[in-house]
């Protein structure tokens, strides 16, 4: 068996050694979200954060904001992240990176999960971009090993609770400078990497049935190259993708954004495979308005940070940097996120255009489901798209 499939999917029934590796990881950050850490906030257990001077907000979608990333609790593979353990009364219920503007204002938060068994840190370099735009993000640690994501999607809802119960007391007990961070639990964006694209599907599908007396409300969804299993035989649950899908299978109330890779369904195993992965998504789903495009040049691990260069060998990469992928893709993110949330279409329009032709990343050509119906924009130069589509 193909080595390239254990990062995204369970184990087989023998222990592959990367699985060994990924399972003694998730020992070590048990063992270690225990050890002490200092604590923070501890001079004033009350927490309460002031009110927001409103002439001093920040508006969302600012360029180059002051940025801190810390992890709630300590971590054997992401030692170099500073790490801040919150207030015993607002500690989340995982392990948890967080990525924050600095400066004092109000700003949407984006819950981001990652791909199976791939370290939150290995997301900062993507994630330090949309927080210099004006985003909260904070992304959880979880170690699954099964293809059923049931128990996932609830610790995911708990973390969502988390955000809107104790979100902004942690980073008041964080900012000793007198900024005032104010995270808008009204504008909470569900997004994932691979598996966590299937568990931010699940979650903007509100498969978590922990919440439905007490329902979390998304705004928005961004999936980058979502996965729902390792082929279509397989039972993955929730299940997100199925044969002869029609648009009829995940019914979305928000809008959504699905960006694939190209490389990513490459390989005798690959990492995305075509019958579960973003085309998919887009086929079995329906949505107030749903995009999808994908980078044909870039493989599945190319949305990671530059350091982590072992995931080329599990998965296919492209030969173009990755600097350029995670340029591209913060920039389709704001574009889409100002297009649902502001109602400012201009950029996303702009994209969807030139699609031929941006930021040196070759796409697909992009798809449109829009109150039912399905469209493909043109191409300028032969009025086709690429083949890859």
């Amino acid at each position: 068996m193909s080595r390239s499939v254990f990062l995204l999917h369970p184990c087989g029934k023998s222990l592959s050694l990367l699985c060994l590796i990924a399972l003694l990881f998730a020992c070590w950050e048990t063992t270690l979200g225990l050890a002490s850490t200092p604590s923070i906030g501890s001079h004033n257990p009350e927490n309460v954060s002031p009110e927001l001077d409103s002439s001093k907000h920040t508006e969302v979608g600012a360029s180059d904001l002051p940025v801190l990333v810390f992890q709630t609790s300590r971590s054997m593979v992401c030692l170099t992240t500073q790490v801040i353990q919150p207030p015993q009364a607002h500690r989340p219920p995982a392990s948890t990176l967080v990525v924050t503007p600095t400066a004092t204002g109000t700003y949407p938060v984006i819950l981001f999960k990652h791909g199976f068994s791939i370290p939150n840190c290995f997301y900062i370099q993507l994630l330090k971009m949309l927080a210099s735009s004006g985003y909260i993000i904070v992304a959880p640690q979880y170690f699954t090993f099964d293809t059923d994501s049931t128990s996932e999607v609830e610790e995911t809802a708990k973390m969502a609770i988390w955000i809107r119960d104790s979100l902004q007391q942690v980073l008041h007990a964080v900012k000793a400078d007198g900024s005032i961070i104010i995270p808008n639990a009204a504008s909470l964006i569900m997004a994932g990497h691979s598996r966590g694209g299937k568990i931010a599907f699940a979650m903007a599908l509100g498969k978590a049935s922990s919440t439905k007396d007490d329902p979390i409300k998304f705004s928005a969804l961004v999936t980058l190259d979502p996965v729902d299993g390792p082929s279509s035989s397989s039972i993955s649950k929730p299940q997100m993708v199925r044969d002869g899908c029609n648009h009829d299978l995940n019914h979305l109330a928000i809008p959504a954004l699905i960006f694939g890779s190209g490389y990513g369904e490459k390989g005798v195993m690959p990492c995305a495979p075509s019958c579960c992965s973003h085309r998919g998504y887009f086929n079995c789903s329906s949505s107030p308005l749903m995009y999808h495009l994908s980078a044909v040049e870039y493989g599945h691990m190319d949305f990671l940070d530059d350091s982590s260069v072992a995931t080329d060998i599990v998965c296919p990469s492209g030969n173009m940097a990755r600097k350029q992928l995670r340029q591209f893709t913060v920039r389709l993110v704001l574009a889409f996120l100002r297009a649902t949330l502001e109602g400012s279409f201009d950029e996303m329009e702009y994209i969807v255009d030139n699609w031929e032709n941006i930021d040196s990343v070759k796409l697909t050509q992009p798809e449109i489901y829009r109150a039912g119906d399905v469209s493909l924009q043109p191409s300028k130069s032969s009025g086709h798209g690429h083949d890859e589509l």
